[in-house]
């Protein structure tokens, strides 16, 4: 049975609205949160999380709104280098779970303002990082690693193929590829 509104009118409420924000069920990718001694922060969220999910991460929050996107699409198709970029950041927080990469690449390919968040992620790491694409590497011919021996400054078997040559790594062979200028 339906509520009576003040003009008289049945609605339906749903499981997904309340006049709490603790009695919330929508999960959301993004959250506005306010805290008593700063300014708010905008949070995203991969997966989306719930209001009491977002609140139980800070602590310190005093409340936490979601923010309805109305998804921006992005002026291009994602590149190779861009969906790269994100990778290599996912990796350096440490993020394995294959679900949750797939999830974030897939909104980066849908929408402009993750894809702009998670680049910047991605452009603020890439400062001050030693590592390398072994494709960047004058030891790796033709899809070999040149250099690696048992023991030796790459420790691996002769013959050794990179199977991750676009994933930056840090490597004692490392020997860059020099371009001579005309």
């Amino acid at each position: 049975m339906g509520a009576k509104s003040d003009d008289g009118n049945s609605s339906r409420n749903s499981n997904n609205s309340s006049s709490k924000p603790c009695e919330q069920k929508n999960e959301s990718r993004s959250w506005l949160l306010h805290f008593p001694d700063r300014e708010p922060l905008t949070v995203a969220c991969t997966p989306p999380a719930t209001h009491a999910e977002i609140l139980a991460a800070y602590p310190d929050a005093l409340a936490a709104e979601p923010i309805a996107t109305g998804r921006r699409q992005p002026d291009a198709l994602l590149s190779g280098d861009q969906e790269a970029a994100i990778r290599v950041w996912l990796a350096q927080v440490d993020e394995t779970d294959e679900a949750i990469i797939a999830a974030v690449l897939a909104l980066c390919r849908h929408d402009g303002d993750a894809r702009a968040y998670y680049l910047g992620r991605a452009d603020c790491a890439a400062t001050d990082d030693d590592r390398h694409f072994c494709t960047e590497c004058l030891n790796l011919r033709g899809g070999v690693c040149v250099v690696a021996r048992p023991g030796g400054l790459v420790s691996a078997i002769c013959g050794y193929r990179p199977a991750l040559v676009n994933v930056p790594v840090r490597c004692a062979g490392y020997s860059p590829i020099e371009i001579s200028g005309g």
